[in-house]
């Protein structure tokens, strides 16, 4: 085996065993994830929101509203499937291992084959993230319910209006997604000047709504895809994991495919070998000379 292919086969071996780690953590954040998720976001989000001691909703009821949307369709199941995906990662990573260690070329191809619909599947899957505009789906009707039972679920409210004031965002798809603007669909600051000019005679002052004129015109979905690439947020920490593993399962297709060509190259030239000493076999046997 020449330095290249040596050298290709180091590489592949490396991105297949980054692949095999990668898989492996995430499948156990993913298991940890679908047990202990709400606990751990109810402990955020209640930590945020009641910096100032007066949040009127406790810890144990946002956590039981995150333990309804974990049950709902749209995260109960992709987190399923993603068990499922990780736990086939892992068996085809230490196939993939085996191959390159015997160079066996029917391995290779079975390999090959699995990375290239992966790496297909993954395409799409980015495709769907940053470009699928979430109307008729699964998630865009629980949202709707949710918004439409704003009034009558506090517990959730909270969890809609931290999305809304950390992502600067007004409704799921679009602001019109409100019949009536929730305070956290406006900037704090405008409030605050608002509020602070409010003439008040008799000790009563008018009430102030969000409206349409200060509501954020961007919507929520518009403003966690723009945050998919920045490093400084948790969205854009898992858009930029997406991209990184699709170059990684990309690099790691093209030095299986080299590989594959590297060892049916060496299992043709092993069988020249056998024919070339078969034949040379059956002359030696033509040549052999019988006694008198």
């Amino acid at each position: 085996m020449n330095w290249c292919s040596k050298f290709i086969r180091m590489s592949f071996v490396i991105t297949i065993i980054i692949s095999l780690i990668i898989a492996i953590i995430i499948l156990g954040l993913d298991i940890d994830l679908l047990k202990n998720g709400p606990y751990y976001a109810s402990l955020l989000i209640y930590k945020i929101v009641n910096k100032d001691g007066n949040s009127e909703v406790t810890r144990e009821e946002i956590m039981l509203n995150l333990e309804d949307i974990q049950r709902s369709l749209w995260v109960h199941i992709p987190m399923l499937v993603l068990i499922f995906l990780c736990s086939l990662v892992i068996f085809m990573s230490i196939v993939g291992l085996l191959g390159a260690y015997f160079l066996s070329y029917t391995i290779m191809a079975g390999y090959a084959m699995f990375q290239f619909i992966t790496c297909l599947f993954l395409g799409v899957i980015i495709l769907y993230v940053f470009l699928n505009n979430m109307k008729n789906t699964v998630s865009n009707a629980y949202m709707e319910e949710k918004i439409l039972q704003y009034n009558s679920n506090s517990s959730f409210n909270l969890i809609i209006d931290f999305i809304q004031k950390d992502l600067q965002c007004c409704g799921f798809r679009s602001p019109k997604d409100w019949d009536v603007y929730p305070m956290s669909c406006c900037p704090s600051n405008e409030f605050s000047e608002i509020v602070q000019s409010l003439n008040c005679s008799d000790g009563n002052c008018n009430t102030t709504t969000c409206n349409d004129k200060l509501a954020y015109t961007q919507s929520c979905l518009a403003a966690a895809r723009k945050h998919l690439l920045d490093a400084n947020s948790f969205i854009g920490f898992l858009g930029i994991g997406l991209i990184a593993a699709a170059v990684v399962l990309t690099l790691n297709l093209l030095l299986s495919f080299l590989l594959c060509l590297i060892t049916r190259h060496r299992r043709r030239k092993e069988w020249r070998m056998g024919e070339i000493d078969l034949d040379d076999e059956e002359e030696g046997s033509r040549l052999v000379v019988t006694p008198l």
